[in-house]
């Protein structure tokens, strides 16, 4: 049975599917004989019988996708049509074929050994399909191949030692992303017509070439292997490579190479534009000479070994745009280098022991896209200058030393997504300015010296995905804003010192307590939100409003009980005075008054009340001057007499009495001693003298007395005081007899102004007689 009977059988059979796959045929133009001729034509012929065409699709010529000339000249060939993996075996018989593409497809079996046979073959394509299996070792068997590309498939195996002689016209040979395994084969030393070799993403191990013959050479990929080197390899690697004077592009990255990069790297061709060794297990410091590569757009040594410090040469290279030297070894401070990098847009410096501060000039760097230099001993402030990267997207300061507060320039930068300055020394307020980056996705500011509240625009932030403001020194409320953001998925907001309830929508429907822990005074809503985020339920308004009056209620009781304990220690000290008083003092102003005055003398004293004696008209009557004879030498003495008018009482409605008089003296006591009128604008609201004088406590009673009455120079200096022994004691104005006189007065004039009120009694019946007012 032929090969096209089994095909046609296979047909028949369900469980064989028929994919869509593009087909790209060059047929060679050269005239071939007739017997080629005719056997493409058949071959095609053939390839046609037994495909599905449903669509009319290989039908004529109409629709110039496949060209059947039945001529010794084969032109171009372009088929797109459902066709199974097998039927590509047929293939094998177009003997002038130089040009066959099936990239970008869905094969999944093993690349046909039929392609072999195709002798005039100048470019393979069969790359992102799911070939599988080896590579037919009858490929290598097309020596005219130029171009041989299956990248992006599941091939594996070996490559054949001899690859680069059996295949001497090879220019580009992309293999990368399979599963190829062993060493790379030495043989393509040989291979001088290569211009590019792809073998990334494999498994190749063992020593990485040395292609020093390959002139021609422009891009040489091997990363992502496991091809290992030391000093010694390393240093014929490069003296190699120093022959390949076209070089543009070098990828060791992502491999097993150590030992120290050689001096001779600065012998690279001077066309190198990209130098990629990261991630690999290099060491030593890096090496100098990188000035001579003017065209240099990336360099690349991240995750390695490396030493020392960043040569300042690096800052000559002024097309660089890329710059990765972080999970490193380097030290000492970043050189400010970058004022000439003006292309530069990713600058990756983190995970080394730079210490020192930022370098301002990364300022001029204005068209970087992310800067990172986390985990070093950087300290100082955050330069003003990196928030005027106006294109700026991601900014990674964290795990640093880095003091003072957050920048306020943030505002400038509206295509900021990713901002991480957590684990420093920032202190301060958090830029309420942080509303205006509405592109920020991530905001990490946790682990340093913050206070203040979350500023409420962050509500602002509608692209926002992540937050967190853990461990710093936060108060307030949390900004109920934030649960109306739509794409917020993390938040941290634990040990800071926030209070007040926990919103309930967006981001906290699923809150976990880990988000919260550490803020004693946040609180749920209600108890089922509580108890999930191990936080109090919230206080209602009633209890807020019991509150307030506790706080009210309790300093007015606190005074009050206060204000008792003052009169009652007052009381105390009035009742040991009076036990121990064994020396009375009469007022040394009124000493020679005699005991009583009839009103003949006070008749005599005003002149029988004539005008010429008259001082003025008071609220209850009016006021008289006096002349009395006082003293033992009968000295002259001026005294202020007030005539009560007793009509006063009697005008509130009450007949006259002796209870009147009682009433009026007591009133005229007030007066007197309280230089009050019952008009005075100090009585609002009906508050007359004697409902004021009633109102106040033992020791307030001083306050409202007639200030004059305590003015020392109202006595003379030669007081005299008898004792109760009736000795005679000059003392004269020392402080101990002011003082001693200032007591005795307050006492007084206490006394006087009991009797006024004691007088001056609401009802009859609480007045005191006239006798009793003498007495006391």
């Amino acid at each position: 049975m032929t090969i096209l009977s089994k095909m046609k059988k296979r047909l028949h059979f369900p469980l064989l599917l028929l994919l869509p796959f593009q087909i790209i045929l060059y047929c060679s133009t050269n005239r071939v004989g007739a017997v080629d001729a005719d056997t493409d034509t058949l071959a095609l012929l053939s390839f046609k019988s037994v495909v599905s065409d449903s669509q009319n699709v290989l039908s004529g010529s109409a629709l110039g996708l496949v060209s059947l000339v039945p001529t010794t000249e084969l032109e171009f060939c372009h088929f797109v049509l459902l066709v199974m993996v097998s039927l590509l075996q047929h293939f094998g018989n177009l003997t002038s074929l130089t040009v066959l593409s099936l990239a970008r497809n869905q094969f999944f079996a093993e690349i046909p050994n039929e392609l072999g046979h195709l002798h005039n073959l100048q470019r393979l394509q069969l790359s992102e399909n799911q070939f599988e299996g080896k590579i037919p070792y009858s490929i290598y068997n097309i020596s005219s191949l130029i171009y041989l590309s299956v990248t992006e498939n599941m091939l594996v195996g070996e490559l054949p030692t001899d690859m680069g002689l059996v295949l001497p016209n090879l220019a580009e040979v992309y293999l990368a992303h399979n599963q190829l395994e062993g060493p790379i084969p030495s043989s393509f030393s040989n291979a001088s017509q290569i211009q590019v070799l792809d073998f990334s993403s494999n498994h190749f191990q063992g020593p990485v070439p040395l292609l020093g013959n390959m002139n021609n050479l422009r891009l040489l990929h091997l990363g992502l292997n496991n091809l290992s080197s030391t000093t010694k390899l390393n240093l014929q690697v490069f003296n190699s490579l120093a022959n390949c004077t076209q070089l543009e592009f070098l990828y060791l990255n992502d491999n097993q190479l150590a030992g120290e990069l050689p001096t001779s790297v600065a012998n690279l061709s001077t066309h190198l534009l990209e130098f990629c060794f990261g991630s690999n297990f290099l060491t030593g410091s890096i090496p100098r000479g990188f000035e001579r590569f003017q065209n240099l757009w990336a360099l690349d040594i991240h995750q390695n070994l490396f030493t020392g410090m960043i040569p300042n040469s690096l800052g000559k290279l002024q097309q660089l745009q890329r710059l990765l030297v972080d999970n490193n070894m380097l030290s000492g401070e970043i050189p400010d280098i970058f004022g000439n990098l003006t292309r530069l847009f990713l600058l990756t410096m983190g995970y080394n022991q730079f210490s020192g501060r930022i370098p301002t000039s990364i300022g001029e760097c204005q068209n970087l896209k992310r800067l990172g230099l986390r985990q070093n001993k950087l300290n100082g402030s955050i330069p003003k200058e990196i928030f005027r990267l106006h294109d700026i997207i991601e900014i990674y300061l964290a795990h640093n030393e880095l003091s003072g507060s957050q920048p306020a320039l943030v505002e400038s930068l509206e295509h900021l997504e990713v901002l991480d300055v957590s684990n420093n020394q920032l202190s301060g307020n958090i830029s309420t300015t942080i509303g205006s980056c509405l592109s920020l996705r991530s905001f990490n500011i946790a682990t340093n010296k913050l206070s203040g509240a979350i500023p409420v625009s962050m509500g602002k932030l509608i692209a926002l995905e992540s937050l967190d403001l853990s461990s710093n020194s936060l108060t307030g409320q949390i900004p109920e804003e934030l649960q109306d953001l739509l794409y917020f998925q993390i938040l941290n907001l634990s040990f800071n010192d926030l209070e007040g309830p926990v919103p309930r929508k967006g981001v906290f429907m699923n809150l976990t307590w880990l988000s919260l822990t550490g803020n004693n005074k946040l609180c749920g809503s209600d108890p089922e939100a509580a108890g999930k985020l191990r936080i109090p339920t919230c206080i209602t308004k009633v209890k807020s409003n019991r509150h307030l009056i506790l706080k009210i209620v309790m300093p007015v009781a606190s005074f009050t009980l206060l204000m008792c304990a003052a009169c009652i220690t007052w009381m105390l000290i009035t009742q040991n005075k009076k036990k121990r008083r064994g020396t009375t003092f009469p007022s040394p102003c009124f000493k020679a008054l005699p005991p009583k005055i009839s009103y003949s003398d006070i008749q005599h004293a005003t002149n029988d009340f004539s005008a010429e004696n008259w001082v003025g008209k008071g609220g209850f009557g009016s006021v008289y001057k006096g002349v009395f004879r006082t003293g033992e030498n009968g000295v002259n003495t001026i005294f202020a007499v007030k005539v009560i008018d007793l009509q006063q009482e009697c005008g509130l409605g009450r007949r006259i009495s002796t209870s009147r008089d009682v009433y009026s003296y007591g009133i005229l006591l007030l007066e007197i001693f309280t230089a009050k009128k019952p008009t005075d604008e100090m009585f609002q609201e009906g508050l007359d003298q004697h409902k004021l004088a009633s109102a106040l406590l033992i020791n307030q009673f001083l306050d409202m007395a007639d200030k004059r009455l305590f003015n020392n120079d109202a006595c003379t200096d030669n007081s005299i005081f008898t004792s109760s022994s009736g000795d005679f004691n000059s003392i004269g104005t020392s402080s101990n007899t002011l003082s001693h006189w200032k007591i005795k007065t307050e006492e007084c004039i206490t006394a006087i102004i009991h009797v006024g009120l004691s007088c001056a009694a609401h009802s009859t019946t609480d007045r005191s007689t006239m006798r009793e007012a003498l007495t006391k």
